[in-house]
């Protein structure tokens, strides 16, 4: 025979009350017994056999009875593991979607054996499929980023090393975040694409070189097609070293070699006359 002495009413009051039931005989070699109604939980159980006898045992093990009370919330996690499994992930980063695959896989096992599950356990294998489901990742969508890779410089000859370095790492980042683009976030690709364009802008041309961009010797920014030390064509002042002449200036190197050849040939004139004399 074999009884058990169990526990009934609520565990969390100071004693609670046992009784002994009894569950009925091992005569099978597999036998399911049942404590029936209203048992909190199981103190002891007893094995009785006729004198003489010698028991053959193997195993025993408890299972809890499915709760009538959480049949509902069984059937609510179902639900919500067929929806994460249609969900549309398409957009998603592949961390988000391994996020989701887990969570449906637990409450998958779970539900192998919903008698099992209890109201807490529900609960956390629900709230981590939503979880999933509500904040998911978006992969970067933008083309910013490989067309500034794909234009990329390769030249770094007329900008300075440090400038040089710089944009070398920043390039070196996007073409890191491009090779596992399933797993680039939005943000994390125009934080790149930003700090791209950034090193790009800041590039700084050697000395007497004509670099994409960067500054002088007198540390002015200096950008292609600009010309004369001020980075303006043109701007230079009559008079002063790398300046072109202006139309008004040509006229009076004109008039003033004109004057010259004159002054010259009365000087000449002069001479002869006396000579004449």
């Amino acid at each position: 025979k074999v009884k058990a002495v169990v526990y009934s009413g609520d565990l969390r009051a100071g004693e609670p009350a046992t009784k002994t039931v009894e569950l009925g005989v091992l005569d099978s070699v597999l036998k399911d017994l049942s404590f029936g109604e209203g048992v909190s939980a199981v103190k002891d159980i007893v094995f009785e056999w006729p004198k003489g006898t010698v028991p053959q045992i193997s195993e025993i093990f408890l299972t809890r009875g499915s709760d009538a009370s959480l049949d509902a919330e069984i059937e609510a996690l179902r639900d919500l593991v067929a929806k994460a499994k249609g969900a549309d992930t398409g957009a998603w980063t592949t961390d988000s979607v391994t996020a989701l695959d887990k969570a449906v896989a637990a409450a998958e096992e779970g539900l192998k054996a919903p008698e099992s599950l209890t109201g807490q356990q529900i609960a956390d294998l629900k709230a981590g499929i939503e979880a999933a489901l509500s904040s998911p990742v978006l992969k970067y969508a933008g083309t910013e980023l490989s067309d500034l890779v794909a234009g990329a410089l390769t030249d770094g000859s007329k900008c300075t090393p440090e400038s040089w370095k710089a944009y070398q790492d920043a390039l070196d980042a996007a073409r890191a975040g491009l090779e596992n683009a399933d797993n680039l976030s939005q943000a994390e690709g125009e934080r790149l694409a930003q700090e791209l364009r950034d090193a790009l802008a800041a590039l700084v041309k050697n000395e007497g070189g004509s670099g994409q961009g960067g500054t002088d010797q007198g540390g002015t920014t200096v950008k292609p097609g600009q010309g004369g030390a001020t980075g303006k064509p043109g701007a230079g002042k009559p008079g002063t070293s790398g300046s072109l002449a202006q139309t008004g200036d040509i006229t009076l190197l004109a008039v003033g070699a004109a004057a010259v050849l004159g002054a010259g040939s009365l000087a000449l004139g002069r001479v002869a006359r006396r000579r004449d004399r």
